[in-house]
């Protein structure tokens, strides 16, 4: 999560901090302290200590996703957000991670969680390619707004239990500002739809690469306005 913007030289920078992202990702860990299952926290890097490269392609651009944020089975990035695009608050390689700087799945990870502005923004042409066996991409194709409770509301939900889409978009009407709007999507291959977390449900397997079968794929829209 990166939360602390200002005074870093981000691009991001003049939108100012993000004070819930830290309480925003650590609500997920209402997952992993469930005793009924097996999760595991691996990680949790905030602000300076997370890094671009930590969601770039290891093969094609020398990232370090293979053994971060593609070595576990559910991720999750939560800060600004720009067109297909991580803000982060350090340069390291650069200061993004885009759409196009991912290869999500060919390692491990299952679910990714976006908590950020416009991530899926656009057709499948553009956020499509990201989807390397990961069964879905859960994000906003609008901006959105980052709540203190986001991933305990998540996590609420896909205890019940909800799937994964199901889970993500109850989240989005739990937290988000009807007035805004908003459009929670869910991106990921068609057998995936009814996924739930490892623990809770069945999961498909790991579908083909987008890029092999982009008929295979498609996205959900909920509009969060009421």
């Amino acid at each position: 999560m990166v939360g602390q913007y200002n005074g870093t030289g981000s691009p991001a920078e003049q939108y100012g901090n993000l004070n819930t992202s830290e309480d925003a990702v650590a609500g997920l860990y209402d997952i992993v302290s469930d005793p009924g299952t097996s999760w595991n926290w691996d990680f949790n890097y905030g602000n300076d200590l997370a890094w671009e490269r930590d969601w770039k392609a290891t093969g094609r651009l020398g990232g370090d996703d293979s053994i971060y944020t593609d070595d576990v089975d559910l991720n999750a990035y939560c800060g600004h957000g720009f067109a297909n695009k991580f803000v982060f608050s350090t340069e390291m390689d650069d200061w993004y991670s885009t759409i196009s700087d991912i290869d999500m799945g060919d390692r491990d990870c299952e679910w990714m969680l976006t908590f950020t502005c416009n991530f899926l923004t656009g057709s499948m042409s553009t956020f499509g390619p990201a989807a390397d066996n990961v069964h879905l991409i859960c994000g906003y194709a609008t901006d959105m707004t980052v709540t203190s409770n986001a991933g305990s509301r998540f996590a609420y939900w896909a205890k019940q239990p909800y799937g994964v889409r199901v889970a993500w978009y109850k989240y989005g009407y739990d937290t988000q500002n009807g007035a805004n709007q908003n459009i929670a999507r869910i991106f990921g291959a068609k057998a995936s739809v009814n996924d739930y977390l490892w623990g809770y449900g069945s999961v498909s397997a790991d579908p083909p690469f987008y890029t092999s079968s982009p008929s295979s794929y498609t996205y959900w829209d909920y509009k969060l306005n009421w």
